[in-house]
């Protein structure tokens, strides 16, 4: 059977995927699981014991985007330090044990 173009569109922001993204998901779970996104510029992980796998190992998958960032890849922009100081206390941002905390004040 020939795939067709709506089978092989892996861009996760696509209108079409996003219109209806669960065909992608099904694919994605079934043959690539752990997937990296050009679109998104970040793995997406499928599969429901991987993420768990992962949300129990903060140590390796943090998702400290901003404050652990190496100096080599930071910004000199005083703007975009800035915000990525004040998207560094975002409780999506945080690893335990600062996201239990915050998380449990919520």
């Amino acid at each position: 059977m020939r795939e067709t173009s709506r089978e092989t569109d892996l861009d996760l922001k696509s209108w079409q995927n996003v219109q209806d993204p669960f065909p992608l998901y099904a694919r994605l779970r079934d043959h690539d699981p752990v997937h990296w996104s050009e679109s998104l510029n970040a793995w997406v992980v499928t599969r429901f014991e991987d993420v768990v796998e992962i949300f129990n190992r903060p140590d390796t998958f943090s998702s400290d985007r901003f404050r652990k960032i190496d100096d080599r890849y930071a910004s000199d922009r005083p703007a975009v330090r800035a915000v990525a100081d004040v998207l560094g206390h975002w409780l999506v941002f945080r690893d335990p044990p600062d996201h239990d905390r915050l998380r449990s004040l919520l």
